[in-house]
């Protein structure tokens, strides 16, 4: 916390220049290590009870969180990668809503009723705990509006996302890598098969008794296209998860600010620890 204390918080209603831009990214990558390692830290720690005094089995308690390396997309990040404490409940709460306006199950406009009734319950319970420190420090409705401004837009662009990812492998993919039939296609006519159907003339070969063999130019095409078509899927496959670890980055320094502003408004950075001797151990002061 005392790195959230020294770092300097840009000005309300400033243009965000590079140097702007850079603190907002600098808080918001600290907020974000402080709420990981905090519900991780509460979390081994319950589990460890429960798993010493025998309440409970270690696998009981699966990994809080996942792997960083799946934050390629939106809907990894909220549905791979972070905690799924409201997804039960919300999910509850959306097949009711889904079942009630009579939504197609598994359809675009379904997935978006989850998306959107999970967002709407985390953001309230959100408001809801910040809203306990808030006063003296940050009106309600701008509390409202920050939580607001994060969460309720999340489910927006994880749906857009999954619409242009829907895009781009229906008519984008299959132009950059043809599939497997078409390459067979293309090497057919490539080996010696006109449009007719009609056989032309394949190279031979002389065996040391002089007769004829054809060349096995198929089978050689055949290797080669799928090494080079599994190398292409390789480079497309690579290019598009630095692409989404660039878009994810990005989305949530922009929109994630509102989120952490609220914090810092509430005074978080002065929080202290709960235990006096680990204060005193983390500034050097005795208890």
């Amino acid at each position: 916390m005392l790195a959230v204390q020294r770092a300097v918080v840009p000005a309300a209603g400033r243009a965000w220049d590079a140097l702007t831009l850079a603190r907002v990214a600098y808080l918001e990558v600290l907020m974000a290590l402080v709420v990981y390692c905090g519900m991780v830290m509460q979390f081994d720690v319950a589990a460890a009870v429960g798993v010493g005094l025998g309440l409970s089995e270690p696998e009981d308690w699966p990994p809080l969180f996942g792997s960083l390396a799946d934050c390629y997309t939106l809907a990894n990040v909220w549905g791979r990668f972070w905690h799924q404490y409201i997804r039960q409940p919300s999910l509850g709460v959306s097949q009711y809503l889904i079942r009630t306006l009579h939504v197609q199950p598994h359809s675009q406009l379904a997935y978006f009723t989850h998306l959107a009734t999970a967002f709407v319950i985390s953001d309230f319970f959100h408001v809801l705990s910040v809203g306990s420190v808030s006063p003296g420090f940050l009106p309600l409705s701008s509390l409202v509006a920050h939580m607001s401004r994060f969460f309720l837009v999340q489910p927006l662009a994880t749906a857009a996302e999954s619409i242009v990812m829907r895009l781009y492998a229906r008519h984008v993919q299959p132009q950059l890598l043809p599939s497997s039939g078409e390459q067979k296609q293309t090497l057919h006519d490539l080996s010696g098969k006109s449009d007719g159907g009609k056989a032309a003339s394949v190279p031979a070969v002389s065996k040391s008794d002089g007769s004829a063999v054809p060349k096995d130019v198929q089978g050689q095409h055949d290797t080669n296209s799928e090494r080079k078509r599994k190398a292409l899927h390789a480079l497309l496959r690579a290019s598009c998860r630095i692409f989404g670890y660039l878009w994810v980055l990005c989305w949530f320094v922009v929109t994630g600010w509102p989120f952490v502003k609220a914090y810092l408004d509430v005074r978080m950075a002065d929080w202290g620890l709960p235990y006096s001797i680990l204060e005193s151990a983390c500034t050097g002061r005795e208890s």
